[in-house]
């Protein structure tokens, strides 16, 4: 079961989930991208994705800079955070591979689930 952040909207004292933030900063980040492509730099927390990092590629494919990190050293050493955390850092070898594609392609928002990239030249 998912924490609740203890945040609160103060003007309506409704609870304010993590996933409320994640949905706000995905259409934040797709917003200031088409304006600023080169901007935005997002550090990942591993902890909260899957071992397919769907969100790291999430976040890789609409940010120009993203990182992976993990507050807490000691959960990487606990056997199945440990296959987490080796799955992230395959995602960001791979990532890197393909940088140019992500960061010096043309980016096209669809809508505000689908985008897509191109890089002219390949």
């Amino acid at each position: 079961m998912e924490k609740i952040n203890p945040c609160l909207l103060f003007e309506k004292w409704i609870l304010y989930t993590r996933d409320d933030h994640a949905k706000a900063y995905l259409k934040l980040a797709q917003e200031v991208h088409k304006v600023y492509p080169d901007l935005l730099i997002e550090m990942h927390d591993v902890r909260v994705d899957n071992i397919n990092c769907v969100e790291f590629w999430w976040y890789a494919s609409t940010v120009r800079h993203p990182g992976i990190g993990w507050n807490d050293y000691r959960p990487r050493f606990i056997p199945q955070k440990k296959q987490q955390w080796e799955a992230h850092k395959k995602a960001m070898k791979e990532y890197l591979r393909l940088k140019k594609f992500y960061t010096q392609g043309i980016f096209y928002g669809l809508d505000e689930e689908v985008h897509i990239h191109t890089l002219p030249e390949n």
